[in-house]
């Protein structure tokens, strides 16, 4: 298997039975939140195990700044006779931090070789929540409509293919998913003084990084924006940007 047949493997939509969701932004009175989609360390290890072979990638993890964590994925390529690395980071978090740092920078190097890079592309879909401890968790009646919301996005993301164990046809004529449009999604954030500071990625895959007041608790990674507007501004320390205005698309 050469590296672009590897490559198109790896890429491929994940079965349902694969995700998990997570509550990103809540509306005010915490009733109803935007569902996002996102896999764990093991369904992106088996992920790598069949693409490639448990004995043709490695990862390796470094601590950055006392309070984050880098991640490199390799594959070995066969035709140059080389390993080929990409790394990404997050910070700790606030439960089990060093562990939860090393599992988010492992996700997110994941998604440089395209491992569920899908699912950032995928339209919002707000859901019922409930209370959960001191957060919020989705209600389990939702779940059908998620797995219908999730094979229709597989299908129009992947030119009709349906995604791996899909759902009964009764289970998707439930509900029709909820879509907004988009001009970039947050592919991480952390925290910078006074400011937030956002890689974000257009639908075409270009990146900027934009500084953004704290306060918002939807400038998340993941979250979709639209109508965002930028100014270029100069420092000692050389030039960035700012986003001063922008909409959570939902």
């Amino acid at each position: 298997m050469n590296m672009q047949e590897i490559l198109k493997k790896l890429k491929s939509p994940f079965p349902y039975e694969d995700i998990d969701w997570k509550v990103q932004v809540t509306n005010k009175d915490k009733t109803r939140g935007m569902a996002v989609p996102y896999l764990d360390s093991r369904a992106i290890q088996k992920r790598l195990d069949d693409a490639v072979g448990a004995m043709n990638w490695t990862n390796e993890f470094m601590l950055w700044q006392d309070k984050s964590q880098i991640c490199g994925i390799g594959l070995y390529d066969a035709e140059r006779g080389a390993w080929v690395m990409k790394y990404d980071g997050a910070e700790n978090t606030d439960i089990e931090p060093v562990k939860g740092g090393l599992s988010d920078s492992f996700k997110r190097a994941a998604v440089l070789w395209g491992i569920g890079r899908y699912l950032y592309d995928m339209a919002s879909i707000w859901v019922e929540i409930e209370p959960s401890g001191k957060s919020s968790q989705i209600k389990s009646s939702e779940y059908d409509r998620l797995r219908g919301h999730y094979d229709k996005s597989v299908a129009a993301l992947f030119d009709d293919a349906p995604a791996p164990k899909a759902q009964s046809q009764d289970n998707a004529k439930q509900a029709p998913p909820e879509t907004a449009s988009y001009d970039y999604v947050i592919k991480s954030a952390s925290d910078s003084g006074k400011s937030v500071c956002l890689k974000l990625a257009d639908k075409n895959g270009k990146e900027i990084s934009v500084y953004a007041k704290k306060g918002d608790s939807g400038l998340a990674s993941g979250t979709k924006l639209r109508r965002a507007k930028f100014e270029k501004k100069q420092a000692d320390f050389g030039p960035y940007i700012t986003m001063p205005e922008y909409e959570i698309a939902a």
